[in-house]
């Protein structure tokens, strides 16, 4: 690992999984790389190079090394570059965020470069960064994914996309029924 030069890029976190006491497997989707996993050893201890770093509406400049033999690559550092935190102390705007993120990990493969869906994430949380969610929002944002990864055309209706989602989606978040329901 130590003759391999770190990659550096500004990455959004998508999803956070424990892996041991102290570690943390992070899904992020970075600006050049897409989506990516990284491992983040010792990322859950308390004087960790990581701590505050590896969570929602946050910005990071994440440094890492690429695994030779998985999908899991290796977290050498993160700095924070930029917070949302008009998002994080609202509930409605967490949630909503959380499902953005979460629809854009479902529906990307790991390591295909999409400078447009960073943007299209990135402007998402910049919105709810200063403005309550609606149920308008969570469409606009569902169209305009499906439309950038090519499951719908512009002018599609509401019902369009989300079938076109149902279609290419190995599942749905479990966060959109009761998303739907509060946005209503």
């Amino acid at each position: 690992m130590a003759d391999r030069v770190p990659i550096h890029d500004s990455a959004l976190l998508l999803h956070k999984t424990p892996f041991s006491d102290s570690s943390l497997i992070v899904t992020w989707f970075t600006r050049e790389h897409g989506k990516l996993k990284t491992m983040l050893k010792g990322a859950r201890r308390p004087k960790s190079p990581f701590q505050g770093c590896a969570d929602h509406f946050l910005k990071v400049d994440l440094g890492w090394q690429r695994a030779r033999q998985s999908e899991i690559h290796y977290g050498t550092e993160t700095g924070a570059a930029f917070a949302w935190r008009g998002i994080a102390g609202d509930y409605a705007r967490m949630s909503t965020g959380i499902y953005f993120a979460e629809l854009l990990d479902i529906l990307t493969a790991l390591e295909d470069p999409a400078p447009d869906l960073f943007r299209l994430l990135e402007q998402a949380w910049e919105y709810l960064d200063l403005h309550d969610p609606s149920w308008k929002l969570m469409v606009r944002y569902e169209k305009a994914l499906a439309i950038a990864l090519g499951f719908a055309e512009s002018g599609a209706t509401a019902d369009q996309v989300r079938h076109a989602l149902n279609e290419h989606a190995s599942r749905r978040p479990a966060s959109r029924g009761a998303l739907e329901e509060m946005l209503r």
